[in-house]
């Protein structure tokens, strides 16, 4: 038959209709004779979906075999050799259907989609997402898929149907994230990264997430319950053509989870355990079979471990101060580095302050040791009571910060420089925690706790840095009511005390600049 080279519903499909016709008589023909091949786990209802109506003897065609055809075993075989070549020719058609028609999707429309439908008057945030479906098959094609499946799963050949619907979706499922910037490095690779890299990485990876789950795996799944709707397989159809790509995800969650702490990190791991958070009700719906067990529960130990990432890096973060030791001062006693990369740091808790206080609750922090009796420091207690996770975590970076300053600012021979370089840095503290964001964080009270220590500082850099610079302009030993060689004496000390004022005066501000 020269048709077997030509697809019929690609290049003939006028002739769609009437094949499906004679399958539907050859399949009722062996149902009629009682030895057509089981289908697995079949429900009569797929007799239905046939279209093949029981009808009365008298209604029937004339040309229809009648009760003596379905006795004739050769006859009947020959009926199910025809039906067994058709669903062969029928795989073949649905691969090329399938293969011919689904065409990958816009990366930038599903980004547009993903981020436009948002729930009424919510942040903009991952939360407020919502699930939306686009067309991955044309209607025409999506019926005529249906058309085929619906056939192959009656006669016992749902196997033979899914594998190829499940290769040929898989793939695109594949290439539409490929197309969203997916890559598939290995554990190890995204261990080895520079941070430069893997924080590209972890910004790609949100982005898909929420496209995959919100969008791509949806729409899968909705083109499954359609395909295979009267089946009851689409569920697992589903989760055959996403779960690779879904773990794949996960994967790379959990290698930056298990990663090296580094508080430079902490703000890309919170955007992920806040996506995946966010987004497991989703995943869990998507993926709701009994067969999906052991992916959703990897999905829940990587958002644990991303957790205890996040509580890792605090700790790193803190340790990370006590551990910044300097052997020599910062000249002129000015900001130290680390007192603008603490209170930038701080800045931004308070945008994940809900997920912080969430995370940080089940953290165990021990108490700060009290502070030695010679320290300039704070030695106020630290109170907790009443406080949330996160403002205890921030008032704690605060203080070892406090503490680590008061170490440096020793390094300085000149009392002067000591108080200048403490007055510097908490000056820029204090500054910092008047925005909005921080204050909500550290509280009124330790401002003015704050605001006051810095004036002590000011009035300490005061009496050292310039009490020995106006004690040239003293006027002890100083006479001008005589004349002559007096007159003339008194002119040569204050000529002196200028000089010596003149003197101290650029020493001062020497060693400050």
């Amino acid at each position: 038959d020269p048709s077997r080279h030509v697809f019929i519903w690609t290049e003939n499909l006028n002739c769609a209709q009437s094949y499906l016709s004679a399958i539907d008589t050859l399949y009722k023909f062996v149902v009629d004779s009682n030895q057509v091949r089981q289908p697995r786990d079949r429900d009569p209802v797929h007799e239905v979906s046939l279209g093949t109506n029981r009808s009365r003897p008298s209604d029937r065609d004339p040309n229809h075999s009648g009760p003596s055809d379905r006795d004739n075993p050769a006859l009947v075989d020959h009926a199910k050799s025809l039906l067994q070549i058709a669903m062969l020719r029928l795989e073949e058609e649905l691969r090329n259907l399938l293969d011919e028609y689904s065409e990958p999707a816009n990366p930038e429309d599903l980004s547009d989609i993903v981020y436009a439908c948002k729930k009424p008057d919510s942040p903009n945030d991952v939360g407020s997402l919502v699930s939306v479906c686009v067309e991955l098959l044309q209607p025409d094609t999506l019926l005529d898929v249906r058309e085929i499946a619906s056939r192959m799963v009656a006669c016992g050949y749902r196997t033979e149907c899914t594998q190829v619907f499940v290769c040929s979706r898989r793939a695109m499922v594949e290439e539409n994230l490929q197309r969203l910037g997916l890559e598939r490095p290995t554990i190890e690779e995204v261990q080895r990264m520079s941070w430069e890299v893997l924080e590209s990485e972890i910004t790609k990876w949100v982005h898909i997430m929420k496209v995959a789950v919100m969008v791509l795996f949806h729409s899968e799944k909705q083109l499954c319950n359609k395909v295979f709707e009267e089946d009851g397989s689409s569920d697992a159809v589903f989760a055959d053509i996403a779960r690779a790509s879904m773990t794949h995800l996960l994967n790379f969650g959990e290698a930056v989870a298990i990663g090296r702490r580094a508080p430079e990190k902490i703000f890309k791991i919170l955007d992920m355990f806040e996506t995946l958070r966010d987004l497991f009700p989703a995943i869990e719906e998507l993926f709701s079979g009994s067969e999906n067990e052991s992916l959703k529960a990897e999905g829940t130990a990587i958002l644990s471990r991303l957790a205890d990432a996040i509580r890792g890096t605090f700790s790193e973060l803190e340790n990370g101060i006590q551990r910044d030791v300097s052997r020599n001062p910062i000249p002129g006693g000015a900001l130290h580095p680390l007192t603008r990369y603490i209170m930038n740091y701080v800045k931004l808790f308070y945008e994940y302050a809900d997920t912080l206080n969430e995370v940080l609750k089940d953290r165990n922090v021990p108490p700060l040791a009290p502070v030695g009796e010679g320290s300039s420091s704070h030695r106020h207690h630290l109170d907790t009571a009443g406080k949330t996770p996160l403002v205890v975590a921030t008032l704690t970076i605060m203080e070892l910060l406090e503490r680590n300053l008061d170490a440096k600012s020793k390094l300085y021979r000149d009392p002067a420089l000591t108080s200048l370089f403490l007055m510097n840095n908490l000056h820029y503290m204090v500054q910092k925690s008047k925005d909005d964001a921080v204050r909500k964080l550290v509280g009124d009270e330790w401002i003015r706790r704050k605001s006051g220590k810095l004036h002590q500082h000011h009035n300490e850099y005061r009496r050292t840095a310039w009490t020995r610079v106006l004690s040239c302009l003293r006027d002890e030993g100083m006479s001008f009511s005589g004349s002559g060689s007096t007159g003339g004496s008194a002119r040569n000390v204050l000529r002196e005390r200028f000089r010596s004022f003149n003197v101290a005066f650029e020493e001062t501000v020497k060693t400050q600049s």
